[in-house]
């Protein structure tokens, strides 16, 4: 009789043990695909966050890195070379940016005009509450901030809608050498300022000023209350104006030896999914990244995905514990299966069956039940699989929130002026993923079940090898 056949018979007669074989078939199926399902889902949740952020990376000054050297250094005083556009040019050569745009920031002083106090700068200055100055000594206290582009329209905040220009234009790249401005809404009122105006300002240092057209007016939506501590005009960001970079570096002081230069270059990518192959490939450019460092963003990105990566870490360990037990689980159910039959065994080794024939009826044994077994989880796979992952995922997000509460600006440090945040990004970690296996899980879940199946009849059928049907007839005897 056909070995193949024999397996069927046997499958269908022993219906108990069938059926323990196939409940435990199913569960590791079911673990194993809830493990792959997990996994792409993660994939689709990063490729959806980087979507989120934005396709635009940014190389600016590693201030973390810098503090450590200052530490480091016994003098307190290192050379850091400012970002240039030549070093900047080497990576808008690279594959994936579409375009870019450098951003210098400082802060001057108004000559001629003033700036746009709150009610609550106000109301704190008749309390007579004294806001520290960040000036060093001989520097004058600056009021109002100025940020140097090479494109304003490409700046997050007019793509977004924060900023909006309401008269005039833009800061374009024909502006470069030109000395013009484009200032808030508010600032312009309270000084009857607009389009044409002239408007001067100083260095903090009193050494270089300049005289800007105002070309443009824009109004923001962003809110016109600092930070606590502070209170001061250049905080408030009706006082900001926008200036092409060349311009703005012209009013940068130097300080000690440290020539001024470019804060920040934004490299706007073709798509948020090629971030980190642009990285890589920056990586190996001629850029010193000791001292400056490639942005995308990437804190916020950490903050979205990392309890979905702590899942997607958790779920490929569990595939591999399910994929060993599983193995090991039914590897032992075949060795009991074949010392019950040995007698059975030594009959068809005495009618001149072969051994191998023998270990190919287990093993269609075990794969008949497991085809069974995987064609069952494809319908409560999914199920399983979603109800899994958001349990592990909410886990994950009350541990990351705990953690935020004990430790909720350890590390964190914050710079005012040039190389320090110029936009903050309020994201939300995602707290639900969209679980569903795919055609590529399905075939994954098959080649894990087939080796399982393999290696649990294989191993535990090479006893047969060893097998006579003489002695194991005259035993049963």
């Amino acid at each position: 009789m056909n070995f193949i056949k024999r397996a069927l018979l046997s499958v269908k007669a022993r219906k108990g043990r069938t059926f323990i074989t196939l409940i435990i078939f199913m569960i590791i199926c079911n673990l194993v695909l809830a493990g792959f399902a997990i996994r792409s889902a993660t994939e689709k949740a990063s490729e959806l966050a980087r979507q989120k952020l934005g396709s635009e990376v940014t190389l600016e000054p590693d201030m973390d890195k810098i503090i450590q050297k200052l530490q480091k250094d016994s003098t307190g005083r290192i050379h850091i070379d400012p970002l240039t556009e030549q070093m900047a040019g080497k990576l808008a050569k690279l594959d994936h940016v579409k375009s870019y745009n450098y951003i210098s920031n400082t802060f001057v002083v108004a000559d001629g005009f003033k700036p746009f106090k709150t009610s609550n700068n106000s109301q704190n200055q008749d309390n007579g509450t004294q806001v520290a100055s960040a000036s060093p000594p001989g520097f004058t206290q600056p009021d109002i901030a100025m940020d140097g582009v090479l494109d304003g329209g490409q700046l997050a905040s007019f793509k977004d809608g924060t900023n909006k220009i309401v008269e005039g234009r833009q800061i374009t790249k024909d502006d470069a050498d030109k000395q013009v401005v484009v200032i808030e809404k508010h600032l312009a009122e309270e000084n009857n300022l607009k389009v044409g105006s002239k408007v001067k300002v100083k260095s903090v240092d009193d050494k270089t000023s300049g005289e800007f057209e105002v070309v443009g007016i824009y109004e923001t939506s962003g809110s016109s209350q600092q930070p606590m501590g502070m209170d001061m005009p250049m905080m408030n960001p009706y006082n900001k104006m926008y200036a092409p970079y060349k311009a703005s570096l012209k009013v940068t002081p130097k300080f000690e030896d440290q020539e001024p230069g470019i804060s920040q270059v934004v490299y706007y990518l073709d798509d948020p999914k090629n971030t980190e192959a642009f990285k890589a490939a920056a990586k190996k450019q001629n850029i010193d990244f000791d001292t400056f460092k490639l942005d995308a963003k990437d804190e916020a990105y950490k903050k979205m995905m990392g309890p979905i990566e702590n899942v997607a870490s958790f779920s490929k360990t569990v595939v591999y514990i399910v994929a060993i037990a599983g193995a090991v689980i039914l590897g032992l159910i075949v060795l009991l299966s074949i010392k019950e039959r040995r007698y059975e065994m030594g009959v068809l080794l005495s009618i001149g069956e072969r051994k191998g024939k023998l270990i190919g009826q287990f093993l269609a044994e075990i794969l008949l039940i497991g085809s069974f077994a995987f064609a069952l989880s494809l319908f409560t796979g999914n199920v399983l699989s979603q109800m899994v992952g958001d349990s592990l995922l909410q886990k994950e997000i009350a541990v990351s929130q705990q953690q935020e509460k004990e430790q909720p600006m350890q590390g964190t440090v914050h710079v005012i002026g040039p190389g320090g945040p110029q936009e903050n990004i309020n994201v939300d970690a995602i707290d639900h993923i969209d679980v569903s296996a795919t055609a590529n899980d399905i075939r994954n879940l098959g080649l894990v079940g087939l080796i399982i199946a393999i290696f649990a009849t294989i191993i535990p059928s090479l006893s047969i090898l060893r097998l006579h049907p003489k002695t194991i007839l005259t035993k049963t005897e």
